[in-house]
């Protein structure tokens, strides 16, 4: 997986030269132009399109993009992985997270999550992960039929009541 050592290396240079908000937000400013404009991601990786013409419209479209993060781009584009800004992005969002001491939770449900009921459970991962800010996101999946979802640190705890029914069918098959 190379793109967690360009994470690790733009997280280690942000560090040292007291820039990692600045980068941060370069790479937030660069995510979105991909998101907004897919073209943009299309030409950056196409092979009928020149280094040097990648690098011209890098400068041309990011004047105030910081000059170091502008050479990460340059390597990324010298070896020919523009493809993977969006790994590297997320790679570099989570040693970001790991060094505030922050963990991001995702809990889906079939509807909004009271905040009362939110705060419930993040009291209950702040127990498990003492020391961790926690931040939670609720989404809304109106699949499921009730409980909850939790993802957090590359886990899944699912409390769905799919998840149970199924567990039970099993249960009975076996026995």
């Amino acid at each position: 997986m190379p793109y967690i050592e360009y994470a690790k290396a733009m997280f280690s240079l942000g560090n040292e030269e007291g820039k990692l908000s600045e980068f941060t937000d370069d790479f937030h400013l660069i995510r979105d132009l991909i998101k907004e404009n897919p073209d943009f991601n299309k030409l950056m990786v196409s092979a009928s399109v020149s280094h040097k013409e990648k690098k011209d419209l890098i400068e041309e479209v990011f004047k105030d993009v910081d000059l170091e993060f502008k050479n990460f781009l340059f390597v990324l584009i010298d070896n020919n992985r523009f493809n993977y800004f969006e790994d590297i992005y997320q790679a570099y969002k989570k040693l970001l997270q790991d060094e505030n001491n922050i963990m991001r939770v995702v809990i889906t449900s079939p509807a909004k999550l009271s905040e009362e009921r939110l705060e419930k459970l993040k009291t209950a991962l702040g127990y498990k992960y003492a020391g961790k800010k926690i931040i939670i996101n609720n989404k809304i999946d109106e699949s499921l039929i009730g409980g909850i979802k939790v993802y957090y640190n590359g886990e899944e705890l699912d409390a769905s009541i799919a998840r149970q029914l199924n567990d039970m069918r099993n249960l009975l098959w076996k026995g």
